[in-house]
């Protein structure tokens, strides 16, 4: 991953990194809600 450097460089790079967090963390958490439903239903 390349890494940007922006002028109002804290924050709004924390917000950035914590909500692609979020949303690949949530991805991987429901594929493998969905694979773990597969093999016991």
């Amino acid at each position: 991953m390349s890494r940007h450097h922006h002028r109002g460089h804290g924050n709004g790079r924390f917000l950035m990194d914590l909500i692609l967090t979020i949303c690949t963390g949530g991805l991987w958490l429901i594929w493998l809600l969905i694979k773990f439903l597969r093999n016991n239903s």
